[in-house]
């Protein structure tokens, strides 16, 4: 498998980890952490922003409860999902073009 592929795949299945497998181990856990606030900061708001409506309800209401906040909220949430997204691609674009870098200099090297 090629150096480009396996930083794509990499990259893929959790973004920052196509970097590492590129020796950029600075960058690859700044976009794990990244990737991890994304993802964490808007699971605990809505959880606290339902947490006053959940006290005393039937738990089979919750999940409609929990389809409210996400409605009132959508825009917010929009934007967290465009940013993981959009940090995700960047991740993979970014670690295909370094291992693309790193088999070009490994070709001049055996030359």
């Amino acid at each position: 498998m090629s150096r480009m592929a396996m930083a794509v795949i990499l990259s893929f299945l959790c973004p920052g980890l196509g970097q590492i497998y590129n020796k950029e181990h600075g960058k690859g856990w700044l976009i794990i952490a990244l990737m991890t606030v994304i993802f964490i900061v808007p699971s605990v708001w809505l959880m606290q922003s339902i947490t006053p409506l959940t006290e005393g309800i039937d738990p089979l209401e919750i999940q409609s409860v929990m389809g409210k906040a996400v409605m009132e909220n959508k825009h917010t949430l929009n934007m967290f999902t465009f940013a993981f997204l959009g940090l995700w691609a960047y991740s993979i674009v970014q670690a295909y073009f370094k291992a693309q870098e790193i088999a070009g200099k490994d070709d001049k090297e055996t030359e």
